[in-house]
């Protein structure tokens, strides 16, 4: 499934959550049971929010 904004740039939602796994985990070995992504589209930027394992900490990517 994929996301079309502005008709400008279209974004893979898995490759979004792929990409939200690799910023959480980084160098470490944290598990990963559960991912919820919300991508905002705001002021003509596009960020991925994302809640691992039922715990927001207001962590994010810029797409």
């Amino acid at each position: 499934m994929k996301i079309d904004f502005r008709g400008n740039n279209e974004y893979d939602i898995k490759k979004i959550k792929e990409m939200c796994v690799n910023a959480y985990m980084g160098d470490t070995r944290k598990k990963v049971k559960t991912i919820d992504v919300y991508v905002k589209f705001e002021n003509g930027s596009v960020r991925a929010y994302y809640v691992v394992n039922g715990k927001s900490d207001g962590l994010y990517i810029e797409l």
